[in-house]
C-alpha cells in the first residue's frame, strides 16, 4: 500500500469540521431572518399604497378638489401616468374639478387650470378633452386662467381638440374658439406677432395648418379670432 498518499497517512493533518458547522450556522440564521420577516409582514398593519403621496387621501380630494394640495397632486400625477391606476385617478380628478359646482370652480385662487390642461394633454383622451371643452363652453367673466388653460391644451393637442370641437354646436364652438384665441394671445404675449401667430398657437402640431387637414376650416376660425385680438392689441 502506498503510504505516501495523505489519505492513508495518519500523520498528515486532518481537515477540520468547523467550516461545515459555520456554513450550517449561517444557513440557520438566514432561515430565522426569513421566517421573522414573513412573520412581521403578516402581523404589521398594511399601509395604503398612496398614503404618503400628495394626492392622499384620494377620496377626500375628489370630494373637494379646490384645496391648496391639489396642484401638488396634479404635478405628481403628471410624472406617474405610466401606471394605469394613476391615469384613472387623473381622469377622475380632472372631471371632478371641471364639473364641480359646489365649490364654484375657484381656479383663479386655488387650482391651476393650466396645469390641469397639461395633465389632460398627457392623458390625451377624447373623454378628458370633452370635459375641458364643456367647462370652457360655460364662460365666466374675468377669469383669464380658463382661456389660458384651453389655449395651452390647444397648443399641445390641437388635432384632438379640433376633432372634439367639430362635434359641438355652433354657439359652443364660437365660445370655445374665442377662449382658445384669447388664451393663445395671453400665453405668447411677448413672442407672438402677425407672422408667427398661426404656428405658435398650435405648438408642434403644424399638420393642422395643412390645407388638406380635415378640420382646417375650424382651425382657420381660431386663427381669424386670434388675428383680430392681435391687431386690436397692436393699434
Amino acid at each position: 500500500m502506498n503510504t505516501s498518499n495523505p489519505a492513508f497517512n495518519t500523520d498528515a493533518p486532518q481537515k477540520s469540521a468547523a467550516p461545515r458547522r459555520l456554513t450550517l450556522r449561517w444557513a440557520y440564521i438566514s432561515m430565522i431572518k426569513l421566517v421573522s420577516t414573513i412573520f412581521v409582514a403578516i402581523l404589521l398593519p398594511i399601509t395604503p399604497a398612496h398614503a404618503d403621496e400628495p394626492c392622499s387621501p384620494r377620496d377626500k380630494l375628489l370630494d373637494n378638489p379646490y384645496v391648496r394640495t391639489v396642484n401638488k397632486c396634479i404635478y405628481y400625477l403628471s410624472h406617474t401616468l405610466k401606471e394605469v391606476e394613476q391615469r384613472r385617478y387623473a381622469e377622475k380628478l380632472i372631471t371632478r374639478a371641471l364639473t364641480d359646482k359646489k365649490h364654484g370652480n375657484r381656479g383663479l385662487d386655488i387650482l391651476s387650470y393650466v396645469e390641469l390642461a397639461e395633465l389632460a394633454a398627457l392623458l390625451n383622451t377624447p373623454e378628458v378633452i370633452d370635459v375641458f371643452l364643456t367647462f370652457i363652453a360655460r364662460p365666466v367673466d374675468g377669469d383669464e386662467s380658463r382661456s389660458q388653460a384651453i389655449g395651452r391644451l390647444y397648443e399641445l393637442r390641437a388635432p384632438l381638440v379640433l376633432d372634439r370641437l367639430a362635434l359641438r354646436k355652433i354657439n359652443e364652438q364660437e365660445i370655445i374658439i374665442d377662449s382658445i384665441a384669447w388664451g393663445a394671445a395671453n400665453n405668447f404675449y411677448l413672442f407672438m406677432n402677425i407672422e408667427n401667430y398661426r404656428r405658435l398657437a398650435v405648438g408642434a402640431n403644424w399638420d393642422v395648418l395643412d390645407s388638406k387637414h380635415p378640420h382646417r376650416a375650424l382651425s382657420k376660425r381660431i386663427e381669424k379670432s386670434l388675428e383680430y385680438i392681435l391687431l386690436d392689441t397692436w393699434k
